[in-house]
């Protein structure tokens, strides 16, 4: 078998290679993660999938104005460091977030079916 000597250059390479590849690297944990896809492949746009987009969207938009507010900040500031799950404020607050926001959605979704 060969052994492979990676550069620093690779080693710390992550995301899409030149934008139009379909591999992506990621590290995780200590850990090198890579991923291919199809680029044929068409995703449709199913409603949980809308629902996740559009929270996400909110959530991000949400996260912003609490970050920019003290205020707020200190609030959230407060939640995060009582938690242990996150180790980032900003991914604990847009969690939290999408959590409330897709409830909301999917209530708005049902009712809308009915």
């Amino acid at each position: 078998m060969a052994k492979i000597t990676l550069n620093k250059i690779v080693e710390s390479a992550h995301g899409k290679i030149k934008g139009i590849c379909n591999v992506s690297y990621r590290q995780t944990y200590g850990c090198d993660h890579t991923y291919t896809w199809n680029k044929e492949t068409q995703m449709r746009l199913t409603p949980l999938r809308h629902i996740q987009q559009e929270a996400m969207r909110l959530a991000n938009i949400q996260a912003r104005a609490i970050v920019a507010d003290p205020a707020q900040k200190a609030v959230w500031q407060s939640r995060f460091e009582e938690q242990s799950r996150y180790r980032y404020f900003r991914p604990y607050l847009v969690a939290m977030l999408m959590a409330e926001i897709k409830s909301e959605l999917k209530e708005k979704e049902e009712r809308k079916k009915k």
